[in-house]
């Protein structure tokens, strides 16, 4: 940053795909999370695998998650990454999802498994608890290229060590975790706005989860991305 001379410590191609991989999140001073992109799909996006990079000795370690992780994210201070996955099963009409720590020596550790709910987004608060986007399922059904769910999001604030589970009353139904600490919790919402063009609104929350105080701090007729805390 000081030279601002460019570093090239990791470079990829693979001929006739469109995938690749992008820098995710820390997971310590020197290694960086890697998740696969990709430039034009249809469907929810995989990660199947991850790649740990030693920005350092510039060595890329491959993790495998599973073929049914949905969402990922990273502990800052080098615990691992946290994913969800989804299954289901349109013959038997079954479905779970499992809530599931990687560590970066590449050992699992199933945090959460369940058949009434679907993990979604989540966010590490510190490294002993994530905050957790969990849908309570009323119905499941096929999509053109995924499942269709209807259910009531909240958040629970999971404890890494015991599985203690707590559940978090927001003020508004989350359609995303961002990221937060112990202190707070940052995450959007949807309204509609019918007199607009994309006809719904995207809200910026900071929470205090200590005094269950909500406060709207950036609107977006579009979408709302955070960079940092």
């Amino acid at each position: 940053m000081t030279s601002k001379a460019i570093n090239t410590i990791y470079s990829d191609f693979f001929a006739g795909l469109n995938s690749f991989y992008i820098p995710s999140d820390w997971a310590d001073n020197d290694t960086v999370i890697l998740t696969p992109g990709i430039e034009v799909g249809e469907g929810p996006q995989y990660y199947r695998k991850i790649l740990a990079l030693n920005v350092q000795s510039k060595q890329a370690k491959e993790l495998s998650l599973d073929q049914n992780a949905r969402s990922i994210s990273v502990e800052s201070n080098g615990a691992g990454v946290v994913y969800t996955t989804f299954v289901y099963d349109a013959t038997k009409k079954t479905h779970t999802s499992t809530l599931v720590l990687k560590f970066l020596d590449g050992t699992t550790k199933i945090l959460q498994n369940s058949s009434q709910l679907k993990y979604e987004s989540s966010a590490w608060l510190d490294s002993e608890s994530i905050a957790v986007l969990v849908t309570t399922i009323q119905s499941v059904k096929d999509c053109d290229y995924d499942v269709c769910i209807k259910g009531k999001r909240a958040v629970q604030i999971i404890s890494i060590k015991t599985g203690n589970v707590q559940n978090i009353a927001l003020p508004v139904e989350p359609s995303i975790i961002l990221f937060g600490d112990v202190q707070n919790l940052y995450y959007l919402s949807n309204i509609e706005t019918p007199n607009t063009y994309l006809k719904s609104t995207a809200l910026l929350h900071s929470y205090n989860v200590a005094k269950g105080e909500d406060k709207v701090i950036f609107q977006s007729p579009r979408s709302i991305n955070l960079i940092s805390q």
